[in-house]
């Protein structure tokens, strides 16, 4: 039975993080350094609007993995496409569009971030699939089956005879290995 320390799982949450550092960490130097002169006015503020969306995407994304949704990891899955597609269009605009002098400043680092973040993507994606293709496994029926034991539990169960276990932990047995979480 799968347990919520899946190392798949595991692996989809701690990329979600790295996907968080690499978005937002492009969007604010395209936004600081290139600011207001190398976008139109409407772009500029989706840029802005795309940080909170970002972030909430990148929750939602952990929440339907946890949940074993597949309508919405497959949505989730659309949307790293969007993401990519979003990436490789201002990697070719640094480049090839009449506003490139716009970009000079800060276009080693912005592209770094860019080429990263699309391989970054690739790898978040192909974790997202491998990790719907585990859902109705296990994980789902153990995480909603798990409950904090109370007093009667701890006395009256099996935690009581056994001596690794006589003061047991409030949340069950404690796993000996760390998580990423």
């Amino acid at each position: 039975m799968k347990s919520t320390t899946d190392p798949r799982t595991q692996i989809y949450i701690a990329l979600l993080k790295f996907d968080f550092f690499f978005f937002l960490g492009f969007t604010v130097q395209f936004l600081v350094v290139v600011g207001h002169e190398g976008m139109s006015p409407a772009e500029y503020y989706l840029t802005i609007a795309a940080i909170p969306i970002t972030v909430i995407l990148l929750i939602v994304a952990a929440l339907f993995t946890r949940r074993e949704s597949y309508v919405g990891q497959t949505c989730i899955i659309v949307v790293y496409f969007a993401a990519m597609a979003y990436f490789i269009f201002k990697l070719v605009r640094m480049y090839d569009s009449p506003k490139a002098h716009f970009y000079t400043a800060a276009r080693k680092s912005l592209t770094i971030f860019a080429i990263l973040t699309v391989l970054l993507l690739v790898v978040t994606i192909a974790t997202a699939f491998v990790c719907m293709r585990n859902f109705n496994k296990g994980l789902k029926p153990h995480i909603q089956r798990r409950k904090v034991p109370d007093v009667d539990d701890a006395k009256y169960s099996s935690y009581a005879g056994n001596e690794n276990y006589s003061t047991p932990h409030q949340l069950g047995p404690v796993p000996s290995r760390m998580t990423i979480d």
